[in-house]
């Protein structure tokens, strides 16, 4: 049994606080680093421990494709995560499958989907993928044993049968030792991330060399061979058929929409202040994210970092957020209400997102100001909800934030946690494991972005799926927590 796995699933709280004031913690104020991980156990619990959960899980993706990388990502099903696919004329979402089309259909009809489905003739098909190393994008012909056309609610999806060699679940078992194993326990040092994307384990690391070219011009130093060689045995000890990509990294700290709004909307600027029981701190520069309700409680969302990760049992104190700036007519959220799951380890905060939710008592609207870097639409509406796998592999999403406005970026790997050392909450110093992020690349995202909304264009500029709260950022792109992992709806649909 792998170190993950002996977590018992008693130790992960979920914690709902009341009466309790927020705190803004700008990502590069604490001198956080940011490391890219792999998803953890303590974020969502396997299909065989809580297949109710694991079945909500894919209910609360609303697309098909989505639905069904849900399941998979739990090993109910053996498919990959959704993939730009080809048949070298256009270009279509699809999901490479180690079975037929029997289990997925019986999967979703106990979810209560049941898709229209037709064979494809098709003996290939092309997958876009990148080449961390290279960076550069490449398609992959992929030979089909066995295709199908699926089609539900307005959308069509394919499933091919192919001879992949892991699954999406499988990759994430394997992600899941990784992490506990180097990030937590760090068994080998200098590692900085660890990711999956299709059959790939990424890893990045801060031991470098020689200066290096590379996708992303301000990354100057090139992998030592020395460190990719250990990190690589460590991994193929692991599992021995998996792909390994070893790159450096050094994280970058992140680092403005300043008018006062009321009713509140996404993607303005926060003060935060946060509370402890001999302290009292007041940090400027976050970005508001979204604005929703949880149950019957009107929510706004940023990213919990943005209060120093109040409201644990080992942080237990209070938090307020103000709009735009700290004064008493400014306040708009005066306590804690939904955080996400969390375990302590040792002197380690390992959580399932970087999201906090606080209860609102202004006005506000499911709408993010500027969404576009036109001066036009002025506001976004959103129009629904996105689970993580409601996105594909290479999709764009879009980020609001106050200092770099609107970046957009590529979602390159669905799976990647992160790490901010050297955190500080009163005297108490402590490091974070941030699991279930996605990793967005060429987003560009700096100090006081943080917490901003992240979201897809739905059919126009003026229509958004709500998909993230910015987190952090890297050299390698954006790090960014889907907001399904908190039990809040913010379009008005829901």
């Amino acid at each position: 049994m792998s170190p993950n796995q002996a977590q018992p699933a008693r130790n992960v709280k979920i914690r709902r606080v009341r009466n309790a004031t927020r705190g803004l913690a700008v990502f590069g104020v604490a001198a956080a680093v940011l490391v890219l991980v792999l998803l953890l156990a303590v974020a969502q619990p396997a299909a065989g421990a809580d297949a109710g959960g694991t079945y909500q899980y894919a209910r609360s993706h609303v697309t098909l494709y989505g639905k069904i990388a849900a399941l998979s990502h739990h090993d109910v099903l053996k498919t990959t995560e959704p993939l730009t696919c080809s048949d070298g004329v256009q270009n279509f979402t699809c999901l490479l499958s180690k079975t037929d089309i029997t289990p997925v259909l019986r999967e979703l009809r106990k979810i209560g989907v049941r898709p229209e489905v037709s064979p494809v003739a098709r003996r290939w098909v092309l997958v876009l993928d990148f080449n961390f190393t290279e960076g550069s994008w490449r398609w992959r012909n992929i030979t089909v044993v066995s295709g199908w056309e699926l089609k539900w609610n307005n959308e069509t999806a394919y499933v091919f049968q192919t001879q992949i060699k892991k699954s999406l679940g499988e990759m994430i078992k394997i992600q899941k030792e990784v992490t506990w194993r180097l990030l937590v326990k760090e068994e080998l040092k200098g590692v900085t991330g660890v990711g999956v994307v299709l059959d790939k384990i990424i890893v990045t690391t801060e031991n470098a060399t020689a200066t290096q070219n590379t996708y992303t011009s301000h990354q100057k130093k090139a992998v030592d061979p020395a460190a990719a060689k250990r990190i690589k045995r460590f991994i193929k000890s692991i599992d021995p058929e998996v792909e390994v990509e070893v790159l450096y990294d050094k994280p970058e700290p992140t680092q403005s929409r300043y008018d006062r709004f009321r009713p509140v909307v996404g993607g303005i600027k926060i003060e935060q202040v946060y509370r402890g029981p001999d302290f009292d701190r007041h940090i400027p520069g976050c970005t508001l994210g979204f604005t929703g309700v949880v149950i019957n409680t009107p929510v706004v969302l940023t990213a919990w970092h943005c209060i120093r990760w109040t409201g644990t049992d080992r942080t237990s104190g209070q938090a307020e957020i103000y709009q735009p700036d700290q004064s008493s007519w400014n306040l708009i959220a005066d306590s804690i209400w939904v955080t996400c799951s969390y375990l302590w380890e040792n002197n380690k905060l390992v959580t399932s997102c970087d999201i906090v939710a606080m209860r609102s008592m202004v006005p506000r609207e499911p709408r993010v100001f500027k969404p576009t870097e036109s001066s036009t639409p002025q506001y976004g509406q959103v129009v629904r909800r996105l689970g993580k796998y409601d996105v594909g592999l290479f999709s764009e999403l879009v980020k609001a934030g106050i200092t770099t406005d609107v970046t957009r970026g590529r979602l390159i790997s669905h799976n990647f946690d992160a790490i901010y050392t050297e955190q500080r909450w009163g005297d108490l110093t402590f490091d974070v494991v941030v699991c279930c992020n996605v990793l967005v690349a060429m987003m560009r995202a700096e100090d006081g972005d943080s917490g901003g909304p992240v979201y897809r264009f739905e059919g126009s500029n003026d229509g958004l799926g709500a998909y993230g709260i910015q987190s952090g950022t890297s050299w390698l792109g954006a790090v960014v927590s889907n907001i399904g992992y908190l039990i809040v709806s913010v379009d008005p649909t829901r």
